[in-house]
């Protein structure tokens, strides 16, 4: 029997040491389309001088591996559950935080500023503010700091100076994705983990020093060290670290160390009838495609080191989602305060990525490594009076504009993507079946150097 394309398996599963393979089971296959796989190998051809032409036995190097696919843009049907689209980011340079919602009362001195820190007056707890947010609002939208805020305390902006009273407690509303800079974390030596795993993006508390962290990695039982950031105190050997959502809890066996973190690197596995063609060390190129009256889907291309093709069969028990992604319509898509008229976007990450060659590396070459990101947005508006909006003085100008809009409405199945300060570097003059558009480009820029640049909200 022929091994068929159409009935092939992409498995994804996050390495807990970066080019060290996983072994890779049915919970790591994720749905996906246009999915295919290849291999380059980089080979030494001799030339010595001899009395007789011809080739003489080249030799082979180091061995990489791609696997282009794209994934469609939708929940898991519950706002605080991740859908296989974050394990996806996550190999493409995004981080993960749980985000709360809190009501709150009138508005002074505001809006809140989307990246700043609020303090409670009463708890002294801290959050990050997800979203700009004006007086009227019924609720904000937060990323838990340190501590945990209050009903019926005063909610400060540390850069606005906004004041509002909170009215409720924090409730769980979803997940954020935003970029991530490698930089020096923490991470701490840890025994079995029960009831985990601890996930990517929850807090974690020492039931002994009380410190807080973030969880940066998926830390499952049988890894060796839990990766996180610091917000407050210093995790202590010996005492039971618990995660914030997930209920994980293991026991330290060391102080906290410095670990270098360049987001997740995955192990992906191709399998085709009984072949499987696996690469380790892999991270992503990312771009995000949006069509009028189509789902939305992320494009990605996932490069690692080549592990040699063998012989295994499909994986079974594979469950696939029965969320079905939200169409591309009803975006109350905003460029600044405009509302364009508009077909199609697309969001790139921008990720320069290069291949980590590493000679004590069996194969030479350890993993793949994003160096950069200059991400870009494409948009297709119709053209428009200057008074209605001034896309060539925006231009001409060097005029950035916040860019917002909501893809889907239902709990669980929906996603708000946020870009604060979107630049015009190229316009074009387009044509929409004899309508006038115009093709604008433009770069997405971080203007507080805290990886705000793109900000995704599954909640």
């Amino acid at each position: 029997m022929p091994q068929l394309r159409e009935t092939g398996q992409l498995a994804l599963k996050h390495e807990a040491v970066e080019g060290t393979a996983r072994t890779l089971a049915a919970a790591d296959v994720i749905e996906v389309e246009d999915l295919s796989s290849a291999a380059s190998i980089d080979r030494f051809q001799p030339n010595p001088r001899r009395t007789t032409f011809g080739a003489r036995k080249s030799r082979s190097g180091v061995a990489s591996r791609s696997f282009p696919f794209k994934v469609e843009v939708r929940g898991s049907g519950t706002a605080t559950t991740r859908s296989q689209l974050f394990k996806v980011l996550e190999t493409g340079g995004f981080r993960l935080e749980n985000a709360v919602s809190i009501a709150i009362g009138a508005i002074t001195s505001g809006p809140y500023t989307h990246g700043e820190t609020v303090t409670g007056g009463t708890s002294s707890a801290t959050a990050r503010v997800v979203f700009d947010t004006a007086d009227g609002a019924a609720s904000m939208y937060l990323v838990p700091i340190a501590g945990t805020l209050q009903s019926g305390e005063t909610l400060t902006g540390g850069t606005s100076g906004a004041t509002c009273t909170s009215s409720g407690a924090p409730a769980s509303l979803g997940i954020v994705a935003r970029p991530w800079t490698p930089q020096i974390v923490k991470q701490v030596s840890i025994g079995a983990v029960s009831g985990g795993p601890f996930t990517a993006g929850e807090r974690i508390t020492g039931g002994t020093s009380s410190a807080e962290g973030r969880v940066l990695l998926d830390c499952e039982n049988g890894d060796a060290a839990l990766v996180y950031e610091v917000l407050s105190g210093t995790f202590q050997n010996a005492e039971v670290v618990t995660g914030e959502d997930s209920g994980a809890t293991a026991t330290s066996s060391s102080a906290p160390a410095d670990s270098e973190f360049a987001g997740a690197s995955a192990t992906c596995g191709l399998r085709e009838g009984l072949t499987t063609k696996n690469g380790k060390g892999a991270r992503s190129t990312l771009k995000f495609v949006f069509k009028n009256g189509e789902p939305g889907y992320l494009k990605c291309e996932a490069m690692g080191a080549s592990v040699t093709p063998s012989d295994v069969a499909l994986l079974s028990g594979v469950t696939y989602p029965s969320t079905l992604g939200p169409v591309f319509d009803g975006m109350a898509l905003t460029l600044g305060s405009y509302s364009p008229i508009f077909e199609g976007l697309e969001i790139d990450a921008g990720n320069r990525r290069v291949a980590r060659r590493d000679a004590n590396t069996s194969g030479g070459l350890k993993s793949y490594v994003i160096t950069n990101r200059e991400p870009t947005l494409t948009i297709d508006p119709e053209e428009v009076a200057v008074a209605t909006h001034p896309f060539y003085t925006d231009w001409e100008g060097d005029v950035s504009r916040a860019l917002d809009f909501t893809l889907g409405s239902s709990a669980g199945n929906r996603f708000r993507f946020h870009m604060p300060q979107v630049q015009p570097t190229e316009i074009g003059e387009g044509d929409r079946e004899g309508i006038a558009t115009n093709q604008l480009t433009a770069q997405i820029n971080d203007t507080t150097d805290s990886d705000q640049d793109l900000t995704i909200l599954a909640y």
